[in-house]
């Protein structure tokens, strides 16, 4: 006889099999049933799956990236991670998995090339290139009940360095121009596509620990093109190209130097802007011209001229020099104009201040401003006096 289990008034009766239902409120169907007395729940006691039971009091499990871009390099040492979290209501996260389920290009990294580590609701994801491409890797979380989600991760890969161990890989910055030493093992990096300033640590490969960006204190919303950088002190100076942009545009935002102050070192560096001048191209024009356009200054900043090319304008480059007395000396590298082996090579200038007044070379004194350039000693001569702060 086939026996059945009810809940009535909170208690369980049994019942046997009959036709229809009995006065207890046991389904008489000839199945094992779940019956409902009042405002009490009965459950079969015998043969249910309790996963069966539960699957539908599952989320759908989500899953998040810290970044959406990550890049590294064959055989690299450090590379970069991402940060995936995830997350299933009703399951204990440490119950879920992840995995990278497919790879568009599994020549560059295949879904075994993929690792992450830890259980709790943030993993560790990594990444070993197996070649030098780009793939788009497809993150899955599987949860219970068999519920998954995923997510979309773009890879690049850089060929492999000569000392992977020695090198990293500095994350968010297509065009790293200037670096300058803050200490602890930190550096700030300029980009000449952006102006941000990024700080990061030297010792690890990925994104920058802080970020600034002063456009609105120095007042320009393009590029400054920021090429160059000298720290004296607790000021750091930086410059723009001072050139035409690509097509032979003069483009205001480039012609600019800047300071910022440092405080603190290492991871706790901060930034806080100083002062900027957008007059030093202008100057250094009108100083060549007045000494017989010896570097051609003013014919490589004409409307058309490009700023790469031998005859353009364009620094690359900027150094402060060590000065046993007042007035210090700065160096600035010049991919153009290519006048002569010498004029290829540098040129000595003041760093940046609110006014610039050129002068024509000769031996600096103690007695003007406290800064100042004097002709360098690879043979080109061009000096310019700070007059106010």
């Amino acid at each position: 006889m086939q026996q059945d289990y009810a809940v009535s008034d909170g208690a369980f009766s049994k019942g046997t099999r009959s036709e229809g239902v009995s006065a207890s409120g046991v389904f008489s169907s000839g199945r094992r049933a779940v019956a409902v007395a009042g405002t009490c729940l009965a459950l079969a006691a015998l043969g249910l799956d309790n996963s069966q039971a539960h699957a539908a009091s599952y989320g759908t499990p989500t899953i998040s990236l810290s970044a959406t871009y990550l890049s590294g390099a064959v055989g690299a040492v450090g590379d970069p991670t991402v940060q995936v979290t995830v997350a299933q209501s009703g399951a204990d996260v440490s119950a879920l998995t992840v995995a990278a389920s497919k790879s568009s290009k599994t020549s560059v990294a295949p879904t075994s090339a993929v690792t992450v580590t830890g259980t709790g609701a943030t993993r560790q994801l990594a990444v070993a290139a197996a070649a030098q491409g780009y793939t788009d890797l497809t993150v899955k979380v599987t949860g219970l009940g068999g519920k998954t989600a995923t997510k979309t991760l773009h890879y690049a890969a850089s060929a492999a360095a000569q000392l992977p161990a020695d090198t990293r890989y500095f994350t968010g910055s297509s065009d790293a121009s200037a670096a300058v030493d803050v200490g602890g093992g930190y550096v700030v990096v300029a980009d000449d596509e952006s102006n941000v300033l990024r700080l990061y640590d030297r010792s690890a490969s990925g994104a920058p620990v802080k970020t600034w960006d002063f456009s609105d204190d120095i007042d320009v919303s393009k590029e400054i093109d920021i090429e160059g950088a000298a720290r004296v002190g607790d000021t750091i100076y930086w410059t723009g190209s001072l050139g035409n942009n690509k097509d032979g545009e003069y483009k205001a935002d480039r012609n600019t130097v800047f300071t910022t102050k440092v405080t603190g070192t290492g991871a706790n560096t901060a930034l806080s802007y100083g002062s900027s001048y957008g007059k030093l191209r202008d100057n250094l024009v009108a100083w060549d011209k007045a000494n017989g356009n010896r570097y051609g200054f003013a014919a490589g900043t004409a409307d058309g001229e490009i700023p790469k090319e031998i005859d353009g304008f364009n620094v690359e480059g900027w150094s402060s020099r060590p000065a046993r007395r007042p007035p210090r000396t700065s160096v600035s590298a010049h991919r153009s104009p290519r006048r002569s082996r010498a004029a290829r090579r540098c040129w000595c200038r003041s760093p940046t201040s609110t006014r610039w007044s050129p002068t024509a070379p000769r031996r600096p004194s103690a007695r003007r401003s406290s800064w100042t350039s004097a002709a360098s000693r690879c043979g080109t001569s061009a000096r310019t006096r700070r007059t106010s702060i």
